[in-house]
């Protein structure tokens, strides 16, 4: 499907999907496209060099990743390496094999003023204008690395007309990502 315009795309998937209900059977779909298999697959198997790296109900695989490289597969674009320094951090027990945290882009909340527990201050890099989201790029000012904040125009934040000075991470959103077998 990747070759087809957004329509011709659309089209074909939804007549597949009205195939597929009728099919007795089980299919195998191989896709590099994060949103087929969301739409297509009720179970998904993520492989990396002929090596399972994750598998199970597609939407619980897509809300918890268990690694990083699942998570970039299922489209985390934030992620960071993690040490864990004590047996509980606030009311989330660390797992021994943590080894990054994820945050998806889209579950930031914006902040315009500082001050706010679990919020990152940052400064903007670059501002992407889509027809119907932004894209913001931050680095942190303390720490490194670059962090992606997705806004939907039609979203709660898509209104907003100044640029965010932090951004608040919510911790049932947080990803706790285990080392790769």
């Amino acid at each position: 499907f990747s070759a087809l315009d957004l329509y011709l795309r659309d089209k074909m998937q939804e007549e597949l999907m009205l195939h597929l209900e009728d099919f007795p059977g089980q299919a195998i779909m191989v896709s590099h496209s994060r949103d087929e298999i969301y739409r297509f697959a009720e179970e998904v198997i993520m492989l990396q060099e002929g090596k399972v790296i994750g598998q199970g109900e597609t939407k619980e695989v897509f809300r918890q990743p268990k690694n990083r490289q699942a998570a970039i597969l299922t489209g985390c674009k934030n992620i960071a390496k993690a040490k864990k320094i004590g047996k509980h951090s606030i009311f989330i027990e660390i797992p021994e094999k943590l080894s990054a945290v994820g945050y998806r882009a889209h579950d930031f909340i914006p902040l315009f003023s500082g001050g706010e527990e679990n919020a990152v201050s940052v400064k903007l890099l670059s501002k992407a204008e889509l027809p119907f989201e932004q894209n913001f790029y931050f680095k942190p000012e303390k720490g490194e690395g670059e962090i992606c904040f997705l806004v939907q125009r039609d979203g709660p934040y898509g209104k907003m007309q100044e640029i965010p000075k932090a951004l608040q991470l919510r911790e049932e959103k947080l990803l706790l990502l285990m080392e790769e077998q």
